[in-house]
Formats: C-alpha cells, sequence, structure tokens
C-alpha cells in the first residue's frame, strides 16, 4: 500500500474511531476496511512515535508491555493508592521548598487535585504486573495541554514509560497545533527528560520552573507575551 494511502486511512480513522474500531487482543485499529497495527512503523512515523488507541486511550509499547505495564483510566477507587504514591513521590520536594510535609493538609489538597484530574482529558494509573505503580494526566484544552504530571513509585523508574508519555503528549502537541505548560519543582530530575523533547523553562518562582513545549520555534519566539498571559490565568484560577 502506498504512503499516501495510509495516510488517508488514519486520518479517516482518527476522525470516525469508535470503540469498535480499535481490537486490545490484536492490537490493531480496524476501520474503513484496513487492519494497521498500532505499532505499524508508518503509522508511527505520522504520528510521532506511537498513536492513539480508541476514546483517548494511549497504546503502551511492546518493550512496556513485555515489561508487565498496563495502562488503565482512573476510578474514584483509586484515591488512597494516588494519595500514597503522590506521598512517595513528592514529600522530598515540600519538605524542601515548603517548610515540611503536613500530612492532614497535604492529604486534602492531593484529594483536591484527584478529583480535579478526574475531569481532565487524560487521567491514567500505570499499573506493574497488576499493581499500581504511577499516575499520569494531561488536560487538551481549546487552545493549550496543561494539566501536566507524572509520577512512578521510584522502586520501579522507568525512563522508558516517561518517554511513553512525553512522546505521546508532544506528538498531540504537533497535531493539535497546541503549546503545552506545566510546572515543576526545580530540583526535580524529570526536567531533563522534559528539556530532552524540547520543553523549555521560560519563568520560575521561588520552589517551581515554569516549562512549555511548542510546536515550532516561531510561535514560542512571536507569542511570548501571550505565554505570560497563560501562567497569569494558570497561577490565578
Amino acid at each position: 500500500m502506498s504512503f499516501e494511502y495510509y495516510i488517508k486511512m488514519f486520518i479517516k480513522s482518527v476522525i470516525l474511531m469508535d470503540s469498535s474500531d480499535y481490537d486490545s487482543t490484536s492490537n490493531k485499529i480496524k476501520t474503513a476496511g484496513l487492519s494497521i497495527s498500532c505499532h505499524d512503523p508508518i503509522l508511527q512515523q505520522l504520528t510521532g512515535r506511537w498513536p492513539l488507541a480508541s476514546g483517548g486511550h494511549m497504546v503502551l509499547t511492546d518493550g512496556l508491555i513485555q515489561k508487565g505495564f498496563t495502562l488503565q483510566t482512573v476510578s474514584d477507587d483509586d484515591l488512597e493508592t494516588y494519595i500514597n504514591i503522590k506521598r512517595a513521590c513528592c514529600k522530598k520536594y515540600v519538605d524542601e521548598y515548603n517548610g515540611g510535609w503536613l500530612d492532614e493538609i497535604q492529604v486534602i489538597i492531593i484529594t483536591n487535585n484527584f478529583h480535579k484530574m478526574q475531569t481532565c482529558s487524560c487521567f491514567q494509573k500505570i499499573l506493574l504486573c497488576d499493581t499500581i505503580v504511577g499516575f499520569f494526566t494531561y488536560d487538551e484544552q481549546p487552545d493549550k495541554i496543561a494539566e501536566l504530571s507524572f509520577h512512578l513509585m521510584g522502586s520501579v523508574q522507568s525512563k522508558e514509560m516517561v518517554t511513553f508519555y512525553l512522546s505521546h503528549v508532544t506528538s498531540l502537541s504537533k497535531a493539535a497545533d497546541k503549546p503545552v505548560f506545566l510546572i515543576l519543582y526545580k530540583s526535580d530530575p524529570i526536567q531533563d527528560m522534559f528539556k530532552e523533547f524540547g520543553f523549555k523553562i521560560y519563568d520560575q518562582s521561588r520552589t517551581h520552573y515554569f516549562m512549555s513545549f511548542h510546536p515550532n520555534e516561531e510561535n514560542e519566539i512571536d507569542h511570548r507575551n501571550h505565554i505570560r498571559s497563560y501562567v497569569d490565568r494558570i497561577c490565578s484560577s
């Protein structure tokens, strides 16, 4: 089949895809009379690296699947696990920058964040051998992609999983032509991975770096003042 044919069929599948188009057993998109593997090299080239499955769900790479990783949409029942993982991942930063972790206060904050993230376009839990070991989220909004968050237990740190997440988010940014914004603690080493994928620090506070990714560099330069307005709205909300 020609490259042009793949393009036409893939675009059509993205526009028309529903739950019946994705076969989770074979990990293939079946639409418009065409069956395409979600790991087809041409599809990976078209989407940046990994495509979306139906309903916006993310399809893990074969390497991550072979290691025992799976993804599931977060449910209300995951709140306690989310609190525990957030505590394990973030306590050292709160201790460093915010005068110490007060559990009764942090649990209230984390619980509110959890329910807020449930309204985002993507809030997934990461499982390793059927045990929840992490969470990630992002929210595609009309003018940007925001609410980025990635937490993975230190005992199962996987650069490949971070790469998968960032590849997906940056590919979505390019496809939708929307900038991506996030906030990270200054001493969080994950910022190095974000920088590898093209994220740049454009502002900072006493405790955090404000980072952004833009589909093209011209957008970043031409709209620097507009970027600042995004941050003002985020911080005032």
